[in-house]
């Protein structure tokens, strides 16, 4: 196997991976596919208060993950990159696949 990266750098996507993998935030990204929101939006949208919210955004800033954009008095978060989104898609197809594997293992060794 060729070797593309050095340990560092699996270091780093690593911490990015485990940005992204919590409940909470995936839904944040899920909501932030449509448009920019506000802490108050995702707050309301995912049943949640602002300050969870603002727990969650401050990891995916730190990581790259999110803009933030003030309009007025009001801040606006978005993702730093759309495609993003491809990527989580492409997971719960893979998910699915596993989930589906497992079903037909599970079954398998019941009958």
């Amino acid at each position: 196997m060729k070797k593309t990266w050095n340990d560092e750098m699996y270091e780093i996507q690593a911490d990015f991976c485990r940005a992204i993998a919590h409940p909470r935030r995936l839904k944040m990204l899920e909501l932030l596919r449509d448009k920019p929101r506000t802490v108050t939006e995702m707050a309301d949208l995912l049943d949640t208060t602002p300050p969870n919210i603002s727990q969650h955004l401050k990891i995916l800033m730190a990581h790259g993950i999110l803009e933030r954009k003030k309009n007025g008095v009001r801040v606006l978060y978005s993702l730093a990159y759309p495609e993003l989104v491809d990527v989580e898609e492409k997971v719960r197809e893979i998910l699915a696949e596993v989930i589906r594997k497992r079903g037909s293992l599970v079954q398998a060794l019941k009958g």
